[in-house]
């Protein structure tokens, strides 16, 4: 071998080596970002579900107390607390229906004139481990004059 050949071995071996680690720290910080990306990812997702069952407690008192106004003592087939909790209860697509808590009251009673108030609370529960611990309560009050 030429002296040529010879530090020209000796060159590519040393950028071989080289490559090879960083063939492993490549590896390395791949798998950090793409655990970051998978956080956040998640994170998102779990927003969206939050923001879901927070609008849905808005819309469920608000139809329950609809659903309650028009069937009071004058209509023939008043509505009692349990109709309005199964009522809300099915309206609940794509969230737990057993971590939802429905509080119906009439002032003074349920006749025509009279107040209704529906409270709908529920329990969220992230996927996510690192949100806050435990669930998160999402409640909403709906109050309406009841019409029959």
């Amino acid at each position: 071998m030429t002296q040529a050949n010879l530090r020209a071995t000796r060159i590519s071996r040393a950028t071989l080596n080289r490559r090879k680690g960083q063939r492993g720290s490549t590896l390395v910080e791949g798998a950090l970002c793409f655990t970051v990306f998978l956080m956040i990812l998640f994170g998102t997702i779990d927003f969206g579900r939050a923001v879901f069952a927070y609008n849905f407690t808005s819309y469920a008192a608000r139809e329950g107390a609809r659903y309650a106004i028009v069937r009071g003592q004058s209509s023939g087939h008043a509505a009692s607390a349990d109709d309005i909790t199964n009522y809300i209860k099915r309206e609940a697509v794509g969230l737990d229906p057993g971590a939802i808590t429905v509080n119906t009251t009439w002032s003074p009673d349920n006749n025509t004139g009279s107040t209704v108030q529906i409270q709908v609370q529920y329990a969220f529960q992230p996927i996510v481990p690192y949100m806050p611990s435990g669930p998160l309560s999402f409640s909403t009050t709906s109050r309406m004059l009841i019409s029959q």
